[in-house]
């Protein structure tokens, strides 16, 4: 049997690489498979809230505030349906005792009432699966119209 291969995304934003084509006793194996790279991965919503519901012409923007973070870390926000909204990534070392501010707009259409959820995740390239950031490394998420 010829497969042809391709990227399935699945969870939280993982990507695994599966044959379009494959016995039922193969997709088990694939099923399997990503529920062990998701397992124990539960990402933390968190609700951001806002003054009021935002206008048709107006912006949501948030303002995230970060502490000190393993070299080469990253904060990626994103909503829980999966659509990014932004990446805070510090350039070199944070000092300890020391926060950055990050702005990223919430894309359009996305928000009908005063409160929003965002998930907030850290990416390390020694780390093979994303992970919830401590306090220390996510201070604040904060919303406002713009």
């Amino acid at each position: 049997m010829i497969a042809r291969w391709r990227f399935l995304t699945v969870g939280l934003g993982l990507a695994a690489l599966v044959p379009l084509a494959l016995p039922y006793s193969s997709l088990d194996a694939v099923a399997q498979a990503v529920d062990s790279m998701t397992a124990g991965k539960e990402a933390k919503v968190q609700n951001v809230q806002l003054p009021r519901a935002p206008r048709p012409n107006e912006t949501v923007w948030l303002t995230v505030t970060i502490g000190p973070l393993p070299f080469g870390a990253e904060i990626r926000i994103s909503l829980p349906d999966g659509t990014a909204i932004g990446t805070a990534a510090p350039f070199g070392r944070v000092l300890q005792g020391r926060n950055l501010t990050f702005q990223m707009a919430v894309p359009d259409g996305r928000l009908q009432s005063d409160s929003l959820a965002v998930i907030a995740e850290i990416a390390h390239p020694a780390e093979t699966a994303l992970r919830t950031p401590t306090d220390d490394e996510l201070i604040s998420i904060e919303a406002y119209i713009q």
